[in-house]
């Protein structure tokens, strides 16, 4: 085991391609609460990261330090990064020691039989194979495609395969030499182990994501409703607009309804969103309103401006964190049975299969006719939330977590 820090603080390295001084996303915010709650629990914290297209390559943010590698792309692991982020490790490490390294997915992984601390890696969802999480080629997505589109997926299959075959290699390395593994949920547990018998499973852990219970927490709907000026049920969509995410599920479904039943609000940007804005446009679909991207402070108003929130995913998510967050205010969940998403909503919300548009809808019809359920599961899954997803509860546990690895030692280098 290597000495700790200067003053006898733990001393700990994040590696991750992306934080929030690049962009907002759910995995740059578990990432930020992850470290500050580091810090509030007395540990050293440095974050090594691509570099930003703006400000200073170091700086210091709420008690956490940054280290942002030159003449890498920023969010990308192109261009050397993980030589760039081995070397960049090496000079943090010979000044003043850590203790422990954890890995953001695979951003570590040129650290890997190079070190001789522990290493602690946390996955958003499971790379194994080629295809990513979101990928076009699962067939449940597939099926959604228009001809022009498969087509244009088809030109872009070898370009995918190659990338995603190269994560999978690193994955396998991050996965075989971490002292311990992190994942969201027990979905994703069982697929790793599925995947990799061999694995130790001992190492593997389960801890949510945490949600912020105090900026997504219950607020006056009719208060919300009103300055967003929403005057009927409202369903909510709240993703980037992909087609994995299924916001043509979405669209589908309400377009099948009474036009009088409710509104949709579909929230977000991407590639989709053409696509919608057309298909809306030539179905004269009057109930149906794109708001695009708001800010990271409105997100808590749409989601307790909504009656229901509508998660139609295609893919297989690992968690399913804007279902949670949506529980956390107070907000009950329709959505498909993918992925992690059952083990998230337990009994605070609705599942329909995946990609069934009709059941969706009809879904939809029938429990719009109960606010009185809706009232009672959506207080349900507020509960839930405290219980399971908080973020002093993730904290808590990751903290257990580093300290066993660090007193059990470990690292190949």
């Amino acid at each position: 085991m290597t000495k700790t820090g200067v003053d006898g603080e733990v001393r700990v390295c994040i590696v991750a391609r992306t934080t929030l001084h690049h962009s907002a996303g759910g995995m740059q915010e578990s990432l930020a609460g992850l470290a500050e709650g580091l810090v509030d629990q007395g540990k050293e914290v440095v974050v090594i990261s691509s570099a930003t297209p703006s400000g200073p390559p170091t700086r210091v943010h709420r008690g956490v330090e940054f280290h942002f590698v030159d003449d890498t792309t920023p969010e990308s692991y192109a261009d050397d990064f993980f030589e760039k982020v081995y070397e960049q490790f090496k000079r943090l490490h010979e000044a003043n020691p850590f203790d422990v390294v954890f890995s953001e997915s695979v951003a570590a992984a040129g650290l890997c039989d190079r070190i001789s601390i522990p290493l602690v890696a946390r996955f958003h969802g499971i790379w194994i194979g080629w295809r990513p999480s979101e990928s076009l080629y699962f067939p449940e997505v597939w099926q959604t495609l228009n001809a022009r589109e498969r087509t244009l997926a088809t030109r872009r299959l070898p370009s995918t395969f190659y990338y995603g075959s190269r994560l999978s290699r690193l994955a396998r390395l991050v996965y075989e030499t971490s002292q311990a593994i992190v994942l969201d949920s027990e979905f994703s547990r069982a697929r790793l182990q599925d995947r990799m018998p061999g694995l130790d499973r001992d190492k593997i852990l389960v801890v949510p994501p945490a949600v912020d219970t105090h900026r997504f927490a219950p607020s006056d709907k009719a208060v919300a409703r009103d300055r967003l000026g929403i005057e009927r049920p409202a369903l909510l969509f709240l993703s980037r607009m992909t087609i994995a995410k299924g916001p043509r599920i979405a669209v589908q479904a309400v377009e099948a309804l009474d036009p009088d039943l409710c509104e949709l609000v579909m929230v977000g940007s991407g590639r989709e969103s053409a696509f919608l804005h057309r298909y809306v446009a030539s179905k004269k679909i009057d109930n149906v309103r794109f708001a695009g991207l708001v800010s990271a402070r409105d997100l808590a108003t749409y989601l307790n401006a909504a009656d229901l929130l509508v998660y139609p995913e295609l893919s297989s998510p690992a968690f399913g964190l804007v279902g949670a967050e949506a529980m956390a205010c107070g907000t009950p969940v329709i959505a498909s049975d993918a992925g992690a998403i059952p083990e998230v909503i337990g009994d605070c919300g609705y599942l329909f299969p995946r990609g069934d548009v009709s059941r969706l809808a009809s879904l939809i019809s029938e429990v719009l006719v109960a606010p009185q359920t809706l009232t009672e599961m959506g207080q349900r899954g507020r509960r839930r939330v405290e219980d399971l997803f908080s973020h002093e509860r993730m904290v808590e546990t990751m903290v257990d977590t580093l300290e066993r690895v660090r007193a059990l030692g470990g690292g190949k280098g």
